[in-house]
């Protein structure tokens, strides 16, 4: 909300929602997300830090965290100290 729409109505930022209906991105997940869900149904105890390792070594797209997502930690390590 820009601040003359806040000037000129009565309701507060805070009090006005915003819904939007459309995607920016593809969702990353559509390909995995059945074996996600299955996961998570066969082992209710599961953590996430489990679960999030088990989909490191199934994506082959970039995750964050994991070293060769970092293409800048890939390069410092290349550099000899």
């Amino acid at each position: 909300m820009t601040r003359r729409k806040t000037a000129t109505t009565a309701t507060l930022p805070s009090e006005v929602t915003n819904v939007r209906h459309w995607r920016t991105r593809e969702d990353p997940f559509s390909t995995v997300w059945e074996q996600v869900r299955r996961q998570i149904e066969e082992n209710p105890g599961l953590e996430a830090k489990t679960l999030f390792e088990w989909l490191q070594e199934r994506i082959s797209w970039p995750v964050p965290g994991r070293a060769d997502s970092d293409p800048a930690a890939a390069n410092q390590a290349a550099w000899p100290l």
